[in-house]
């Protein structure tokens, strides 16, 4: 048997020299290749992200990396970043944060600059030691919701609520910002009703903790070929009123916070900032000393910071003189009645300002509610410390336009007119100098809530005339019913309604007959019905109207009117069908049966059978015949001749015939 000794292999000293140098010049060159690899790759990457930059649009190329960066009022910046935070500590009960404004005025740019900033800090990273996602993958701090992406292969707003599910778990150390910029096909009513249904969802889910849900709405003006329209609603205005509804807005777990467009200071400075960037291309085209005008009509009309750079780019990149293109400035149903009454700041002509009130709102100014706007906030000037003439001549303006024809030459006289006479109010009032201007807020005219009001009491009306005529045989005339029925009619029944029910505890302990004797005697008060009689006055109780704030959708009116003339058809329907069933009882009851003869008792038995029909038995015919021969003659009283009959007239041989 062999056995094998397992010893270590000699070597020289100088050959282990040897081998530990070449390797590590080994070593060296490899490390000199893979720098100068890494090298090439980094250069490469370099010039390749340069070259997407150079490509870049200018509003993404110098899109905003800080909080500083962004063109927006440090208050305004602030109320957001103050109740965001709020909403992550959960000291409010706010569920979903509201921006609305024009578009470009740094709406979603702040919430994803805050998002980096506030989510890590209430982000729970101790939840993340027990994880099975990769090392690797980093937290994302806001998910963005794009219709046009479909979840599961469901439909647009399928994907919005299986969307809105799975952000329920974006909280602890899974914390995320969720923010909703694009939103579904609103336009489409189906859609628009499960859209808010989502976010009412949202708002009394059963969870205790949810990641805060920010709505990012760019609100404008929709042009409409329809210039006579009397309403608001999403086909002309895409505000938040038609969009989220008056519902959402006044929950208390919902908080608006309104954006302006950005001033003409932060336009200019952010101009200026990428006119020094993009110096060398400017120049190049020679148009570097125009750069100051063109910059100063730019940030005057426009208020839209992204179209302001797109606008900027344009003119800058090419070379040839274009005229400005940028979009104008939004004007609001509220901005646009202030400018009629309180005048502008920036336009000192009222002529030239209500000419571009006309070309850029129309769809506000042909409106019937703004003209409605103007009579329910002409007193908001000064508080309405204004002469009674003055008033007079505003009224009358708007009457004159009422009653003429629904041209837009009549709204215009009726505007031209409202500004002119609060012009000249401004100018008697400036001669003293003491005189201070306090201005009330302006309110929405509540003309709609007038229309649901009548609406409600023509119901309610024919309402009370079917129970006077099925229950109490009366037939009011319906100019009674508005003088003093519709007040002193449920007045009284409500009156003889407490004392049936006093009344009805007292004959409860008399005896039977007492009890049928009192009920008769006092049948006017055992009559009253509180499920039938109207025992409250037609159309509500008499109190004043709340005013709005904001624009009422017409989406919101209608509903809350549907809902109410609805409810109160349904109830009409019920009494009407009550009554009648009430009166052919009452009917039945009283009226006298008919007392039927041996023939007609008969008659009634007799089976009718039709003669034309061919299949019928003839033995039923003689069985019949047989039954009516059998039958005993009826005896009728012979007629005895009377003395009025007899005529003295006749001869002896007709009176023997007689």
């Amino acid at each position: 048997m062999k056995r094998y000794r397992y010893t270590k292999r000699p070597h020289d000293n100088d050959d282990r020299i040897a081998s530990t140098s070449d390797q590590t010049r080994r070593k060296d060159l490899r490390s000199v290749s893979l720098n100068s690899i890494q090298e090439s790759r980094t250069t490469e990457l370099d010039i390749n992200f340069e070259k997407q930059t150079l490509e870049l649009p200018w509003f993404q190329k110098f899109a905003p990396q800080s909080l500083s960066e962004i063109a927006i009022h440090k208050r305004k910046l602030n109320d957001v970043k103050e109740y965001l935070d709020d909403m992550l500590s959960n000291s409010v009960d706010t569920r979903i944060l509201l921006l609305t404004g024009p578009s470009g005025c740094s709406k979603s740019t702040v919430i994803k600059e805050l998002s980096h900033i506030l989510i890590p800090k209430y982000r729970d990273n101790s939840r993340n030691l027990l994880t099975l996602r990769p090392e690797d993958t980093e937290n994302v701090d806001y998910v963005e919701y794009v219709s046009d992406q479909s979840i599961n292969g469901l439909n647009q707003m399928g994907s919005f609520r299986e969307f809105l599910n799975n952000c329920k778990y974006r909280i602890t150390g899974n914390l995320s910002l969720i923010l909703v910029e694009d939103f579904p096909n609103v336009f489409h009513d189906e859609t628009r009703t499960m859209f808010q249904k989502s976010l009412s969802e949202w708002l009394y889910c059963d969870d205790d903790q949810l990641p805060p849900l920010v709505l990012s709405l760019s609100e404008c003006e929709i042009d409409n070929d329809n210039l006579n329209k009397n309403s608001f609603s999403v086909d002309n205005m895409y505000t938040a009123e038609t969009i989220i509804g008056r519902k959402l807005l006044n929950d208390p777990r919902v908080k608006r916070i309104k954006f302006n467009p950005i001033s003409m200071t932060l336009t200019k400075k952010t101009l200026n900032h990428i006119l020094n960037e993009e110096k060398t291309v400017i120049k190049q085209n020679g148009k570097w000393k125009q750069r100051t005008s063109f910059i100063n009509e730019l940030s005057q009309n426009c208020g839209d910071i992204r179209s302001s750079i797109c606008a900027l780019e344009f003119w800058a990149t090419s070379k040839g003189e274009l005229e400005l293109a940028a979009r104008k400035q939004p004007t609001s149903y509220f901005h646009a009645v202030g400018k009629i009454i309180h005048g502008s700041k920036d336009i000192t002509d009222d002529n030239k300002m209500i000419n571009n009130l006309l070309s850029s709102t129309s769809g506000i100014m042909s409106n019937a509610n703004f003209k409605l706007g103007l009579l329910e906030n002409y007193e908001s000037f000064n508080q309405g410390q204004i002469d009674i003439k003055f008033a007079c001549d505003i009224t009358d303006a708007l009457s004159e336009s009422d009653n003429s024809t629904n041209a837009i030459e009549m709204l215009e006289y009726a505007t031209r007119k409202v500004r002119s006479t609060f012009y000249n109010l401004k100018l008697k009032d400036s001669s003293n100098e003491s005189q201070q201007h306090h201005h009330g807020r302006a309110n929405f005219p509540i003309e709609w809530k007038v229309n649901r009001m009548k609406d409600s009491f023509e119901v309610q009306s024919d309402e009370y005339f079917n129970i006077e005529l099925y229950k109490y045989s009366a037939v009011p005339l319906n100019r009674d019913i508005i003088l003093s029925y519709s007040y002193y009619g449920p007045l009284i029944r409500k009156q003889l309604l407490y004392k049936k029910k006093a009344l009805e505890h007292y004959v409860k302990t008399l005896p039977m007959e007492s009890q049928i004797q009192l009920r008769q005697g006092k049948k006017d008060i055992f009559d009253v019905d509180d499920c039938l009689d109207i025992v409250e006055r037609l159309g509500g109780p008499m109190n004043n109207s709340d005013v709005d704030r904001s624009v009422i959708g017409t989406n919101d009116s209608e509903k809350e009117e549907k809902m109410s003339l609805e409810k109160l058809q349904h109830e009409k329907r019920h009494k009407i069908r009550n009554l009648m069933n009430a009166d052919s009882q009452r009917t039945n009851k009283y009226a006298p049966k008919p007392q039927l003869d041996d023939e007609d008792r008969a008659m009634l038995d007799d089976i009718i059978v039709n003669s034309d029909n061919d299949d019928i038995d003839d033995d039923f015919d003689d069985s019949m015949y047989e039954m009516l021969s059998q039958r005993a003659p009826i005896k009728r009283s012979p007629i005895k001749p009377t003395p009025e009959i007899i005529s003295e007239s006749l001869s002896d041989s007709d009176l023997e015939m007689l």
